[in-house]
């Protein structure tokens, strides 16, 4: 593949937005709720 050709090609769908991979995927994973997350990074839910 060239440049030229990745520039001209359009993606087919939108980008998955980093919070749903976070929720969906990562916090399942590790056993944690989207509240207990957020109160261990100090951050409002």
């Amino acid at each position: 593949m060239t440049e030229k050709y990745l520039m001209k090609q359009r993606p087919s769908r939108q980008p998955t937005y980093p919070g749903i991979i976070l929720k969906y995927d990562v916090l399942p994973a590790l056993h944690l709720s989207v509240s207990e997350a957020a109160r261990q990074l100090w951050i409002a839910r």
